[in-house]
C-alpha cells in the first residue's frame, strides 16, 4: 500500500501539479522532498520519461529521459538511497540487538518484582545465597563459574513475568539441566543467556563477560541447539555436523 500511495498515487498528483501552470512551481519544489521515498522517485521519473517530449516543448529545451530534470535527479536518489538506506538499515538492526535497546523498546521494568520464596528448595536457596554473597563476577570466576546470573527478572510489555529473581553460578564442565513446568521461564532465561533478549533487572555474566555490555562476545562463546526445526532440508546429514561443528 505504502509503494502504491507513493510510487503511483503521489507521483500521478506532482505530476498534475506540474501541468498546471499556476502549481507548478510548488510541485518541482515538493518533488525534491519526495524523492527521498525509493517508490516516488521511481515512479516520478518513469512518469517524466513518458513525458519528456512535453516538458520539452514547455521549457523550450531538448531533454532527453536522463536529463537532470526527466529521470536524472531519480536515478541519482535511488542510487545515493541504495547505499545510505541499506547502512541504516543495518545500523537499526545491530541497535535493536545491543539487550539495553531492546529493553528500551520492548518496555521492559527495570524494577524486580517481589520474591516470593515459599516453596524453593533448600538447594535453590542456598545457591541464591552463595551467588548474593560473593557478589562480584570476579570473586564468582575465581570459585570455577562460568555462567553467573544474580537477580536475573524479566518481564515482558504487559507485565507478564517471566523470570523472576533468579539467581545461580554455573562451574566449568559442569552438566545442568534446567528444569521447569511450561511456563516456569526456561526458554526466556536461555535466551538471555544468549544474549537474544536483555533481561529487567539483575546481572548475567557468561564467561567473565556482562552480557547487557558485551553481546556480540556472548554469542561468540555459545553453542545453541533449538527445540524445533534444528534440521535443515536441503543440507546432508555430514553437511550439518560441519554447520555445527564450525
Amino acid at each position: 500500500m505504502l509503494n502504491f500511495m507513493c510510487g503511483l498515487i503521489l507521483a500521478m498528483i506532482t505530476m498534475i501539479m506540474t501541468f498546471i501552470p499556476t502549481t507548478r512551481d510548488v510541485a518541482l519544489k515538493l518533488v525534491y522532498l519526495f524523492r527521498l521515498a525509493p517508490p516516488f522517485a521511481a515512479g516520478n521519473g518513469l512518469l517524466n520519461v513518458v513525458f519528456t517530449d512535453f516538458f520539452s516543448s514547455l521549457d523550450q529545451k531538448q531533454y532527453t529521459p536522463y536529463s537532470l530534470n526527466i529521470a536524472g535527479y531519480s536515478m541519482i536518489y535511488m542510487s545515493v538511497e541504495t547505499v545510505v538506506y541499506f547502512v541504516l538499515v543495518l545500523w537499526v538492526e545491530y541497535l535493536i540487538r545491543r539487550p539495553t535497546v531492546s529493553k528500551l523498546l520492548e518496555g521492559g521494568s527495570s524494577s524486580m518484582a517481589a520474591k516470593d520464596c515459599s516453596g524453593k528448595d533448600e538447594a535453590v536457596l542456598e545457591e541464591e545465597n552463595r551467588v548474593r554473597r560473593e557478589a562480584t563476577i570476579d570473586t564468582m570466576k575465581a570459585g570455577g563459574d562460568v555462567v553467573v546470573i544474580k537477580d536475573m527478572t524479566k518481564t515482558y510489555r504487559g507485565g507478564k513475568l517471566a523470570v523472576r529473581g533468579m539467581s545461580l553460578g554455573i562451574p566449568n564442565g559442569e552438566c545442568f539441566g534446567l528444569l521447569g513446568v511450561n511456563g516456569a521461564g526456561k526458554t526466556t532465561t536461555l535466551s538471555i543467556l544468549t544474549a537474544e533478549f536483555p533481561p529487567s533487572s539483575g546481572q548475567v555474566w557468561l564467561g567473565g563477560y556482562d552480557i547487557a555490555d558485551n553481546p556480540e562476545v556472548v554469542r561468540r562463546l555459545v553453542g545453541y541447539c533449538p527445540q524445533f526445526d534444528a534440521l535443515f532440508d536441503l543440507l546432508t546429514g555430514q553437511e550439518h555436523l560441519e554447520l555445527y561443528a564450525r
